[in-house]
């Protein structure tokens, strides 16, 4: 498949200028009406909205190279800062747990991400859209960005459809649908599998991150919680020890 992807996103990316030219006549025809026109504008105002608050995440991945190439001095430091006043041997074990939880935290985005790409580009190709491939590619990296990825991912994939007169109005309706069982469904289940935790509980995780930190809250609210129950088990773990 990869050289397939790539070949349609060379296609794709030639394709470019000619899309821009057809949206930007089938816009003009549709700012005619005011009521349209409003609605243009109101969209304009929230992808620019989106777009900022996205923009800052493209430095996670530069970040974590510096974070990766320092992964054992992190660690090593991180033990000897908390285990001066207690066991080292606890305090390891515990920062080597959340350590194994942040690498199971990332398969788990992937595998979603995965899942996204192959459900965008086996509804294209049944639908006729083009470059199927190449978009269902780009629309599974784009999960990587949550709330506003899908939604980049999907306008993307539907203006594209929209411009090459494909069933983009079917296309919308499986996003919506995919939309309402990734998060319901596939993404409580993996991440709870993962990170050993119920699938109730990440959905509340989620939904009370998005209500205290907005999109930087969503992005940290599993991990953070997943993080106190390692605490939690560990404080535990030695409370039963010390009264055994």
């Amino acid at each position: 498949m990869g050289p397939a992807a790539a070949g349609q996103l060379r296609r794709l990316n030639a394709a470019v200028p000619e899309m821009l030219a057809r949206f930007t006549a089938r816009a003009s025809l549709f700012q005619q009406g005011t009521s349209i026109a409003s609605l243009v504008e109101r969209a304009d105002r929230a992808v620019t909205a989106a777009a900022q608050d996205a923009g800052w995440l493209l430095m996670v991945p530069v970040i974590a190279i510096f974070f990766l190439t320092s992964r054992a001095a992190l660690l090593e430091g991180t033990v000897d800062l908390f285990a001066r006043r207690q066991d080292r041997a606890t305090v390891k074990r515990t920062v080597d747990q959340i350590d194994s939880m942040l690498a199971q935290y990332m398969r788990a985005q992937l595998v979603l991400a995965g899942l996204s790409s192959a459900f965008y580009s086996a509804s294209m190709a049944i639908l006729g859209f083009p470059y199927p491939l190449a978009l269902g590619v780009m629309g599974g990296a784009l999960e990587f960005l949550p709330v506003v990825g899908w939604v980049l991912a999907a306008a993307a994939i539907l203006v594209s459809g929209w411009l090459t007169d494909a069933h983009w109005i079917w296309m919308g309706g499986l996003i919506v649908i995919w939309r309402v069982v990734q998060n319901l469904v596939t993404s409580p289940r993996i991440m709870g599998d993962r990170l050993q935790m119920e699938p109730i509980t990440v959905i509340f995780a989620l939904m009370a991150g998005g209500q205290i930190g907005g999109l930087l809250g969503v992005v940290l609210s599993v991990p953070a919680v997943a993080v106190l129950r390692i605490l939690w088990l560990e404080r535990s773990s030695r409370h039963n020890a010390a009264a055994a």
